[in-house]
């Protein structure tokens, strides 16, 4: 059968690179299940991690002598996690690094992880990772309007859900190509293509040229910035 290239519908979207810590990209990427190995293995990326052992030492600012393996040992995974994130998108937004453990930023990641999966036991690392990428790039194209447009991006993604598999292992690679390929063909085209059963890969590659390069660069840009520009050589859709 002849492929036919889609046409537009809206624009899309290009997703450009930003910046974020090795040590937290690292955080985010360890996948072990078993608390107590999680533990440890936190304990050795702050060791590793000059960047990330400062971090630690601002959250815990008030306490005199810090012992950096009681500390990583002292909360379970997903919390020291969030203690990260936040201090992370603080630096962002404000310059600063968090000099106390306020986990407002990473509760509000965690808000729009549970409007995408509502019924999920644990939502991993990888959402978290998607959404500190958007949070961090999407503030430093439009600023404060940030927030609304990742609301805008979750209420996009949402009704085609039902329709793919996202109890996978990078979820986040399949989320963001849906919002790009509901950018390029708009929800009724997508909707249809998505219940033909169609891969993501194969909708990309019906699209014309324009629009691929520019879903191309966007998954090239989130590739750099979580460095996994290896993922691209793959067929993760």
């Amino acid at each position: 059968m002849a492929m036919n290239e889609y046409q537009l519908t809206t624009s899309v979207h290009y997703h450009p690179y930003t910046c974020i810590p090795r040590f937290l990209l690292d955080l985010t990427k360890l996948k072990t299940s078993d608390e107590k190995r999680l533990r440890e293995q936190t304990y050795q990326l702050i060791k590793n991690h000059p960047d990330l052992k400062h971090v630690i030492r601002l959250l815990h600012s008030k306490e005199k002598s810090l012992n950096l393996h009681e500390v990583s040992h002292r909360y379970n995974f997903d919390h020291f996690l969030e203690m990260v994130i936040s201090s992370i998108i603080e630096k962002k937004l404000t310059g600063n690094y968090l000099k106390k453990c306020d986990l407002t930023h990473a509760i509000e990641i965690e808000r729009l992880i549970h409007l995408i999966r509502p019924n999920r036991l644990s939502s991993g690392p990888r959402l978290s990772l998607l959404f500190i990428y958007l949070k961090l790039s999407l503030y430093e194209s439009y600023g404060d309007d940030q927030n609304l447009l990742l609301n805008q991006f979750v209420e996009t993604i949402s009704p085609y859900l039902k329709y793919v598999n996202i109890n996978i292992y990078e979820p986040d690679w399949m989320i963001l190509t849906l919002k790009l390929l509901h950018d390029s063909l708009g929800k009724e085209q997508l909707v249809q293509k998505l219940k033909n059963e169609d891969s993501l890969s194969q909708i990309i590659a019906e699209l014309n040229s324009k629009t691929r390069k520019t879903i191309i660069g966007s998954l090239i840009n989130y590739a750099m910035s979580i460095e996994e520009e290896h993922i691209l050589f793959q067929d993760f859709i």
